[in-house]
């Protein structure tokens, strides 16, 4: 990508390098999007293992709901 965007400065891109520099800025974002989702759904992990902060609290109210 860097070559390219070398290359793009000094003389220019043929359609078939234009094209290719698009298709890699593409993989560049959904590689990104891919990595940000994988941090999400790890952030997840302790919440889903020790239960959110309010968890208690609401149980308890479903159980109040039910008498």
């Amino acid at each position: 990508m860097s070559a390219l965007d070398i290359k793009v400065e000094g003389e220019g891109l043929e359609d078939e390098e234009i094209e290719e520099l698009h298709l890699l800025c593409a993989d560049v974002m959904a590689f990104s999007k891919l990595h940000a989702s994988m941090q999400w759904q790890k952030s997840r992990i302790p919440w889903l293992k020790e239960g959110d902060a309010n968890s208690k609290f609401f149980h308890g109210l479903c159980l109040i709901g039910d008498i």
